[in-house]
Parts: structure tokens; sequence; C-alpha cells
């Protein structure tokens, strides 16, 4: 019995110890250490992307300057390859990123250091240091996001439109990668090439930011193509880097506010339209007012731009001269009624819609109780009071005229295109109506002539092409520095026979319309001669 007993026990050790030794063959085999690893997955996101924003000839305006990446399999030749660039920042940085021993992505300064164990991508970022448009493109927070402009308008559709660029790596239970086994690479930043195609005309953009720069403190320009009323250019001043939004949340003059689509005091750039208003009503131009250098209503003096006065002046010698006694007393002949009525068609007082989710501010108009007061009405015959429009509102005025007498809508955005550059979505054109008789436009058109050619707008007269303009110097109430702050405007088209292009500045704090704004207009006229119509040398 106890043989048996020893014999059964020594065959038992004998398959156990068997057993021991199969599994400690697998345990060791590299062939299947490798499958038993090979469960589990890492993945570096190297760059990811949204759609993007083109201008009217398909460039980007959304795509910045190009970077490079590198995903690194922490290793002691990778390690001594990255320490060899001796940048004290990325030492650092690969220091702490060695510590996880995975897989991790750095930024590189070219593509050099590419080798076994560094896998080096070429991305591009979001925005340039310098993005032209960029008030109108916008920006997005730390969670990519939209904000402000188009990025945030046309946030769910750029998202929808985005991309990745990732390396999936073979790990361990550890997180370390396997060796000799080559990342999954997924590229679908390809994606992103569908996106928002705006109005916007880069070149024409760039000339508009240069007149900013050389002659506005503070302000926006807004250029209109007078066929289309599409916008060609939009300014807001000054401005700011996308790329680097924190540094100008307390800039001086409001750098991240879009001033194109902010509101402002009018002033005598409303008399065009009270002009219409007027002859539609069947006024004639030849009425004649005498300027004596202001108006008393009741308990108040309104004083015109000549405190000496202009004398007697018609309707052509008003709005070359900007004579606000002229306008005080040709209100009254119209009437209230009619010259609220006229501003509500022409787009005052109401947000102008330029694409989906993407308004200007409203401006304010007066209401009638305001208006039905005799110095409600002689401040709204020359632009001021309560009066507030923002600079698309009055190139719609602008337009209106430029166009004989047909409003039309201005736009900003064409339209949608997918990854090839089609068009899935494009805006219609908006219809043109006429407000006012064609006749009635080209008088109001002859009135700038003589402002441009022998009135305040004479400043702003380009050097080649004919003109047609109109200015204004704002109150606004309020002081800086124990001086009155004034707006400044030139809003005018050109050329005048056969307009092209409607432009409108605001200087903000200006000394006068002609003097501060008029050299922007007169900048921006005569370098997009050189660039469109080549004739003009600079």
């Amino acid at each position: 019995m106890g043989k048996r007993l020893v014999a059964f026990f020594s065959f038992f050790i004998l398959l156990a110890g068997g057993l021991i030794v199969r599994i400690l063959f697998l345990s060791l085999s590299s062939e299947y250490v490798e499958a038993g690893n090979s469960q589990s997955s890492y993945t570096v996101t190297v760059a990811s992307s949204r759609g993007k924003i083109y201008d009217c000839k398909m460039r980007s305006l959304a795509g910045g300057k190009a970077v490079f990446k590198a995903v690194v399999e922490p290793s002691a030749a990778t390690t001594a390859k990255l320490m060899s660039m001796k940048n004290p920042d990325l030492i650092f940085d690969i220091e702490e990123k060695l510590k996880a021993n995975r897989p991790f992505l750095i930024d590189v300064p070219d593509a050099g250091i590419d080798s076994e164990g560094i896998r080096v991508f070429k991305t591009v970022t979001r925005y340039a240091p310098t993005t032209p448009a960029a008030h109108v493109v916008g920006y997005m927070n730390g969670d990519g996001e939209g904000v402000s402009g188009i990025e945030r308008a046309y946030d769910s559709l750029l998202q929808n439109f985005g991309g990745t660029l990732t390396a999936r790596y073979t790990v361990n239970a550890r997180g370390s990668s396997i060796k000799n086994t080559e990342p999954v690479i997924t590229d679908t930043l390809h994606n992103s090439d569908a996106g928002v195609v705006l109005t916007i005309d880069t070149d024409l953009q760039l000339i508009a930011e240069r007149a900013a720069k050389k002659y506005l403190k503070s302000g926006a320009i807004v250029l209109l193509e007078a066929e289309t009323g599409k916008i060609r250019a939009c300014v807001s001043y000054p401005d700011f880097s996308p790329k680097n939004v924190a540094d100008y949340l307390d800039g001086e003059d409001s750098p991240l506010l879009n001033k194109a689509f902010a509101s402002y005091d009018v002033g005598s750039v409303f008399k065009l339209l009270v002009a219409a208003t007027a002859l539609e009503d069947g006024i004639s131009p030849d009425i004649i007012f005498s300027c004596g250098g202001h108006v008393t209503i009741g308990s108040n003096t309104f004083r015109c731009s000549r405190r000496a006065g202009h004398g007697n002046l018609d309707m052509r010698g008003a709005i070359a001269q900007s004579c606000n006694c002229y306008f005080i007393e040709l209100s009254k002949q119209i009437g209230y009624e009619k010259l609220l009525a006229a501003a509500k068609k022409l787009g005052f007082g109401k947000k102008v819609q330029l694409g989906d989710n993407y308004f200007t501010s409203s401006g304010n108009l007066p209401d009638k109780g305001e208006l039905a007061l005799p110095s409600g009405l002689a401040n709204f015959s020359f632009g001021q009071g309560t009066l507030q429009a923002n600079p698309v509102q009055v190139a719609s005025l602008i337009l209106t005229i430029a166009n004989g007498g047909e409003y039309l809508a201005p736009s900003i955005v064409e339209g949608v295109v997918n990854q090839s550059g089609e068009f899935i979505k494009k805006y219609p054109s908006s219809p043109k109506v006429f407000v006012w008789e064609r006749e009635t436009a080209n008088d109001i058109k002859n009135f700038m002539v003589a402002a441009t050619q022998e009135g305040t707008a004479k400043p702003g007269a380009p050097n080649i092409l004919s003109s047609a303009a109109k200015t204004s110097t704002a109150e606004t109430g309020m002081k800086k520095e124990g001086k009155k702050v004034l707006q400044a405007w030139y809003a005018g088209f050109f050329p005048a026979e056969n307009p092209r292009y409607v432009c409108v500045v605001l200087a903000e704090n200006g000394e006068s319309g002609g003097a501060t704004a008029g050299p922007v207009y007169k900048y921006i006229a005569d370098n997009l001669t050189k660039l469109i119509f080549e004739e003009y040398e600079e």
C-alpha cells in the first residue's frame, strides 16, 4: 500500500513539474509575449482641425503657418536624439513626458529629427500671427468653440467638417510601446477642406487694412461691390490676432470689438436720406433757405458747421457744404412721418443679417414721440439726437444712391463648400427694391460729386477716378480729456459715373469727416485703381 502511494505521489510531482516547465516555456517565448501584450493600444492625437473659412477666391482666411510635430517612442536612442537638439524648453518638456514611458507628442522646429522611433508630421495652425479680416473670421476659446465672428455663427458646421491626424501604438499592460511594431496612422484632416466661403476679397481687404493702419487710431471701413452689395472688405481697427486673443482683452480702443458692425452717432451723412425724401415728396432741389449760422427752436440753439453761416443755399450747395440750418428747414417741409418711413425702408434701426446667425447691431431710430417735437425733428434732420447706425447700414444708404435708387441688402457669406470646393449651399443674391426714383438718386449723386469737388468731401477725393461722397462730423455728447468726442465719417462711391465700389470710413474721435476719414477713403480708392483698373501709380 505504501509503495503504491509513493509511486502515485511521484507521478503527480512529475506531471505538475512538466506543466510548470511548459508554462515557463510559453511565458518566455517572445512570440507569446508579443501576442499577450498586444491586446491594448495607445493613441496620440497629432493634430485636429475644423472646416476652413475662405475668401471669395477660395483662399483660406483661417489657415495659419506650417508647424512640425513629432510623436516619440521612449527609448535610450530617441532620448539621446532629442537631447541633441539643445533646446532648453524642449528638453524640459521631454524629460517630463519621458516619465510616463509611453509615446508622446512634442513640437519640433523642422522635419530633420525624423528617425527610428521619432515620427515627424507637418501640420498647419488654425491662425497665422496676422489674419486678414480677423473680426469677421472671429476666434475660438480653449475648447475649440467659436466665440465671435464666422467662427461663432457657423461653429456647428465648422466642427462637423473637422478632421484628425492620429498615431495608434500597440502597448503592453504598463503602457509601453511594443518594440518593432509600426504605429497605425489615421489622417482625416482633409475633411476640413470643406467650409464657409465669404464675399471678402483678400487683396481688397489688405488694401483697406493698410489704409486703417496708416490713418486711423480707431474706427472701421466697409467696402461694398456696388452691383452685388457683397462686402469685399470689412475692417475694424485696431485689429487683433485670433492666435493670441488674451493679449488684446484689455487693449486700448477695444481691439476685439467689430466696429464695422457696432452703432455710432451718424451726423451729416444722414442728410442724403433727408434730401432724397424731399425730392421724392416733390420738393424742388432749387428750393433755397438762408443759413445765418444757427437756428433757434424754443430754448434750443442748433449751430451750423460754419458758425458765420452759409448764406442762401439750394439743395446742391447744402449737401456740398454740409449746412445744418438748411436741413432743419427742409425737414419742416417734409414732416417727421415721411422721414421716419424712409429711414426704415433703408434698414435704419434694424439689425442687418449677413449670414446664418450673423448680424450687425441694430443701431437706434428715434420714435414718433421724439420726432414729433420740433427739437427732435431738427436733430434728426442732420443725423444727430438719438439716431445711431453702424457702418454697414450707412453703406446701404450710399449703395442705394450708387444703384440709382435700388436698395440691395449687403451680404458677406457666399455659401458652404464640400472638400472638393463645390458649393453644397449657396446664398441667393438679395432682390433689388426700388425705394427712390432714378432721377432722385442721380440728383443726390450729383450733389455728392459737388461735395467731393468743392465741398467738405474734397480732402478724400481720389487722384484719378471720379468720386461722389459725403462727410459727417457727429457729436456724441461725450468728452475725453476735456475735448468733445466726435465720430468722423466719409462715405461715397467710385467711379462717380459708373459706380463700382461703395466705401464707408468711420474714424472714432476724429477731427472731422474730411480731415480724418477722407484720407482713408482716398488711399483705398487710389490703390484699388492701381490693383484693378491698372491706371494708378502710387
